[in-house]
This record gives C-alpha cells, structure tokens and sequence, in this order.
C-alpha cells in the first residue's frame, strides 16, 4: 500500500516531519484522537546525537513523497488505537523503530 505524505492529516504530516528532523530519538506522550495524531503540553521530544553519522534526511524539505513501510505501518496503528496515547516511537533514521502503547489491565465499567 503506497501512502503519500500529502493524502494524510496535517497531525499525522506533524507526525511525520517530526520524526525526520529527530532522526534518531523518540517521541513521549503522543496523543491520539479519532486515529490521528496530536502533541500536546505533555509530549516530550527527544534527540539523540550520534558523532559521525548523517543528520541530514532528503526527504524532510519535500512538500509530498511516498512514505516508507514503517510509516504507512504507525499511520494504520494509530487508526486502529482510535483514541489514547502512545507513550513513546522510538525513532531511528527518521523511521519509526518501535512504539509503546499502555492501557488499562482492568477495563473501568460504566
């Protein structure tokens, strides 16, 4: 499934310029509403410094291009999560790497 940048929300294009310009690091306390993503006071970013490698990400400047696999897969998690809060995306090469969610283990009744 191809997924262009510019065919998803402007949270989720967020989403996706903001792990470019980490590129190596992570993202605390994502929101998520309605599948979308959103930063809010509590979000943390967190950058990594590595001496030597490339910071830069050719894809960061462009106004729209086909996501990569990982992308397309995070944009599909957070559909299916609908509403909550990812704790962290580790993020690696401006790719989401691994991401954490929490949730109750006993579901509150009404």
């Amino acid at each position: 499934m191809q997924i262009s940048k510019s065919s998803i929300s402007s949270g989720n294009q967020n989403l996706i310029r903001k792990m470019q310009e980490i590129n190596f690091g992570r993202i605390d306390n994502l929101g998520i509403r309605n599948g979308e993503a959103y930063f809010s006071q509590s979000s943390i970013i967190i950058k990594e410094f590595k001496p030597g490698s490339d910071e830069s990400r050719p894809e960061k400047n462009l106004d729209d291009f086909i996501m990569k696999a990982p992308q397309a897969e995070l944009l599909l998690f957070l559909k299916r999560i609908k509403n909550g809060e990812i704790r962290s995306i580790e993020v690696r090469h401006g790719l989401p790497f691994k991401v954490t969610t929490a949730e109750a283990a006993i579901p509150e009744t009404p």
